[in-house]
């Protein structure tokens, strides 16, 4: 293999292409990315000067969320910094402003540090920057002396995504041996991957969706009022993380007063059940088994149903902007052809590429849920007691109106998530994947127990899902090993065995 050669596949077998050329500014050999096309080829990935040229970002090129996975394999033949004629290598990476240090080898010259350090954010605003590799003698009492830079253009991995004939999950870019910059020898290998972050899916309660945040990422045009300037703010409020926990606390009050309301109904219902099976024809509905009367509990189960249709109407009104926003895209003037934001702009968030006729369904469904829902409140304060609203006329309008919001709710809930695992299984490539159900698949895989999920593994596990099953085993059972026995495989083969 030729010195400081490059190359970049897809996390799928049997998609790699090397490709080389010479840098005359500098006399050795650099690195080229390449997309395997052999009508095409991308300029030096190795940074030599200042005046290679870097690749132009389209404004509307949004990019994926993810994480940049930079793995620093080793060094060799470095240049020695101590007495004792070796060093004490180890590397400081910096991704614009974000650094990074790898752990220190004691001397050699030869350092297999075989580290991960990621850095997280949008493919488009990470490439912008170069990465730059510097290699530190570690010195106790006086400054860490360099050995050796060099800066990498992540270009490639933008490329390598736009190109649409190719449909993984992963981008790599593999640098191996390439020479070190501001010395008279010295080598480095790494490799730099880009992994796509989990979405978070449908969460019940979410104000917008998931991925709206990658839409509204960019700043409005020109040309925008203040009507949509104004739209564009408060979508962004509501993509704010604590809403996740309003979300929730949410969930947690649902359960807690469907609890509440599940036991106070078995509590009326039971004592008639237990009379009518015996014969007896005594209802005993005075004082019921949890101490309460027929007044107490009917008391009760009327306040916690009102809780939870007071819980449905806050998913509803966090909801609203983004039901309007929505919905005002379709008839706007601008493009709301699929792939297009709210102004008409090319978008890699997953909900504007949901085709026209299934995305007015989901909206026309949201916005049923909402008629409805709001139909059930105003019945609600108009029959307010339990048996006003548990006996005609109050009865009919009050529990029709609430199904009915429940079922146009969930229909859409179950529409929208088919569209969406449609558009992941057609590009993967381009749309990041859910969540849940990738922790359903899993489940059923037995890689992932109920216990891992309840004692707050779940992120550790998460992280492994641009990997092979296999590859993700070994992981595991490398992190089972000693320290000092996990860089060596024929004992992680016998650990596996």
């Amino acid at each position: 293999m030729l010195s400081a050669q490059a190359r970049w596949c897809f996390a799928s077998p049997g998609r790699t292409a090397d490709s080389d050329g010479d840098n005359p500014e500098s006399g050795r050999r650099s690195n080229r990315a390449s997309s395997g096309d052999s009508n095409s080829s991308s300029p030096s990935a190795i940074r030599r000067s200042n005046s290679i040229p870097r690749l132009k970002l389209v404004e509307e090129d949004t990019g994926p969320l993810g994480v940049l996975v930079l793995h620093i394999h080793s060094a060799s033949n470095l240049v020695a910094k101590d007495r004792n004629g070796l060093s004490d290598p180890f590397v400081v990476a910096r991704l614009g402003r974000t650094k990074c240090t790898s752990r220190k080898c004691w001397r050699t010259l030869n350092p297999k540090w075989d580290e991960e350090h990621k850095f997280p954010g949008y493919l488009s605003d990470l490439v912008k920057h170069w990465l730059d590799l510097r290699v530190y003698d570690f010195d106790v009492f006086t400054l860490n002396d360099p050995i050796g830079r060099v800066s990498v253009s992540l270009d490639d991995l933008l490329r390598q995504r736009n190109d649409r004939r190719h449909q993984a999950t992963v981008a790599q870019l593999h640098f191996e041996n390439v020479p070190l910059e501001g010395v008279p020898h010295g080598t480095i290998s790494f490799s730099v991957a880009f992994k796509l972050k989990f979405s978070s899916g449908i969460v019940p309660a979410a104000p917008v969706h998931a991925s709206a945040a990658q839409a509204l990422r960019r700043p409005p045009p020109s040309d925008a009022n203040g009507l949509e300037r104004m739209r564009d703010k408060t979508l962004l409020l509501l993509c704010h993380w604590i809403w996740m926990w309003f979300a929730a606390v949410w969930v947690v009050a649902l359960l807690t007063s469907g609890t509440w309301v599940a036991l106070v109904y078995v509590a009326m219902l039971m004592p008639q059940l237990i009379a009518w099976m015996s014969g007896s024809g005594h209802s005993g509905t005075e004082v019921h088994a949890i101490g309460l009367s027929d007044a107490e509990l009917h008391l009760w189960a009327n306040l916690c149903i009102q809780v939870i249709t007071g819980l449905f109407s806050y998913v509803h009104l966090v909801a609203m902007p983004w039901r309007l926003s929505i919905a005002w895209h379709l008839l706007d003037r601008r493009s709301s052809a699929p792939g297009r934001d709210f102004y008409g702009r090319r978008t890699e968030a997953i909900w504007f590429h949901i085709p026209t006729r299934p995305r007015v369904m989901i909206i026309s469904l949201l916005w049923a849920s909402t008629v409805m829902h709001f139909a059930t409140q105003a019945c609600r304060f108009v029959w307010y007691s339990y048996e006003l609203s548990n006996t005609l006329p109050g009865t009919v309008p009050t529990n029709a109106t609430f199904g009915l919001a429940i079922v146009f709710g969930c229909w859409a809930g179950i529409k929208q998530g088919q569209e969406e695992k449609k558009l992941r299984k057609q590009t993967p490539a381009r749309y990041p994947p859910d969540i849940q159900s990738h922790v359903l698949g899993m489940l059923k895989r037995k890689e992932l127990s109920i216990l891992q999920l309840l004692t707050c593994q779940l992120k550790a596990v998460l992280e492994s899902h641009a990997e092979s099953h296999d590859a993700w085993f070994e992981k595991v059972q490398r992190q089972k090993l000693p320290p000092e026995l996990r860089s060596q495989p024929d004992l992680l083969r016998d650990a596996s065995t």
